[in-house]
Protein backbone atom coordinates (compact mmCIF):
# COMPACT_ATOMS: atom_id res chain seq x y z
CA UNK A 1 0.00 0.00 0.00
CA UNK A 2 1.36 3.42 -1.07
CA UNK A 3 0.08 6.59 0.63
CA UNK A 4 0.51 10.58 -0.55
CA UNK A 5 2.95 12.59 0.61
CA UNK A 6 2.44 15.85 2.52
CA UNK A 7 4.44 19.11 1.01
CA UNK A 8 4.02 22.15 2.46
CA UNK A 9 5.96 24.61 -0.68
CA UNK A 10 4.74 25.89 -4.21
CA UNK A 11 3.70 23.03 -6.73
CA UNK A 12 4.06 23.51 -10.18
CA UNK A 13 1.43 22.51 -12.69
CA UNK A 14 3.41 21.74 -15.57
CA UNK A 15 3.30 18.01 -16.01
CA UNK A 16 6.96 17.36 -15.67
CA UNK A 17 7.09 16.46 -12.00
CA UNK A 18 10.10 17.37 -11.58
CA UNK A 19 10.46 18.52 -8.12
CA UNK A 20 12.51 16.97 -6.05
CA UNK A 21 9.56 16.14 -3.60
CA UNK A 22 8.40 14.09 -6.75
CA UNK A 23 11.67 12.06 -6.63
CA UNK A 24 10.82 10.58 -2.92
CA UNK A 25 6.98 10.54 -3.06
CA UNK A 26 5.46 6.34 -3.12
CA UNK A 27 5.05 5.32 -6.47
CA UNK A 28 1.95 3.69 -7.38
CA UNK A 29 2.74 1.55 -10.03
CA UNK A 30 0.17 0.43 -12.61
CA UNK A 31 -1.73 -3.06 -12.66
CA UNK A 32 -4.20 -4.88 -15.31
CA UNK A 33 -8.07 -2.98 -13.94
CA UNK A 34 -9.62 -7.08 -13.70
CA UNK A 35 -6.95 -9.02 -12.34
CA UNK A 36 -4.32 -6.82 -10.84
CA UNK A 37 -1.62 -8.40 -13.61
CA UNK A 38 1.53 -6.44 -13.92
CA UNK A 39 1.06 -3.87 -16.74
CA UNK A 40 2.64 -4.76 -19.79
CA UNK A 41 4.93 -0.91 -19.59
CA UNK A 42 5.54 0.89 -16.92
CA UNK A 43 3.76 3.18 -15.61
CA UNK A 44 2.76 4.66 -11.82
CA UNK A 45 1.03 7.63 -10.04
CA UNK A 46 1.97 9.51 -7.56
CA UNK A 47 0.20 11.96 -4.96
CA UNK A 48 1.27 14.60 -2.99
CA UNK A 49 -1.19 17.26 -0.44
CA UNK A 50 -1.19 20.66 1.15
CA UNK A 51 -3.05 22.69 3.13
CA UNK A 52 -5.38 22.94 0.40
CA UNK A 53 -5.24 20.28 -2.77
CA UNK A 54 -4.45 16.87 -3.46
CA UNK A 55 -2.28 16.92 -6.59
CA UNK A 56 -1.79 13.45 -8.76
CA UNK A 57 0.69 12.81 -11.00
CA UNK A 58 1.41 10.01 -13.74
CA UNK A 59 3.81 8.74 -15.64
CA UNK A 60 3.91 6.08 -18.48
CA UNK A 61 5.83 4.23 -20.95
CA UNK A 62 3.44 3.02 -22.88
CA UNK A 63 4.05 4.62 -26.20
CA UNK A 64 0.25 4.47 -27.56
CA UNK A 65 -1.95 4.92 -25.23
CA UNK A 66 -5.00 3.49 -25.86
CA UNK A 67 -7.89 2.00 -24.26
CA UNK A 68 -11.21 0.20 -25.06
CA UNK A 69 -14.24 -1.39 -23.57
CA UNK A 70 -15.94 -4.91 -25.51
CA UNK A 71 -19.72 -5.12 -24.15
CA UNK A 72 -18.99 -8.21 -22.57
CA UNK A 73 -15.62 -6.44 -20.47
CA UNK A 74 -16.14 -6.65 -16.50
CA UNK A 75 -17.77 -3.37 -15.28
CA UNK A 76 -15.40 -0.84 -13.89
CA UNK A 77 -18.35 1.83 -13.20
CA UNK A 78 -18.51 3.14 -16.03
CA UNK A 79 -22.07 3.19 -18.58
CA UNK A 80 -23.67 4.19 -21.76
CA UNK A 81 -23.46 2.52 -25.45
CA UNK A 82 -21.68 -0.27 -25.61
CA UNK A 83 -21.31 0.15 -29.54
Amino acid sequence: MSAAGFHAGEVRIDGQLSEPFWKVTPRMPFAGLADGSPSRFDGYSQMIWDDEYLYAGFWGADPEVVASMAADSPSCGISGPTS
